[in-house]
């Protein structure tokens, strides 16, 4: 009879001890998933930003390229205003 109890005894620490083995390895997993679900949100929120910051870029270079056909229509224009000026020069002496 105190055999069978030590046995039951042992039955029931090696059954709580797995018990508490298990809990421990869900609780790992769970903690790697949440680690693993905040990366991939972190790593959206970057792309998401990449795509913004690259959207800005190709505005600023949209622009970058009118300014600079503007530059050259006002140079164009302040050649053509510069003639005029030597030619209307010209033909007042």
């Amino acid at each position: 009879m105190a055999i069978w109890r030590r046995v039951r005894n042992s039955m029931s620490v090696l059954l709580l001890l797995i018990v508490i083995l298990y809990i421990g390895y869900c609780t790992e997993e769970l903690y790697a998933r949440i680690q693993n679900h905040r990366k991939l949100q972190r790593l959206t929120d970057y792309e998401k930003e990449i795509d913004e910051l690259t959207k800005m870029l190709g505005e600023y270079k949209n622009d970058a390229s009118s300014v600079q056909r503007s530059i050259k229509l006002l140079q164009e224009a302040f050649g053509h205003i510069k003639l005029n000026q030597e030619a209307k020069t010209m033909s007042d002496r």
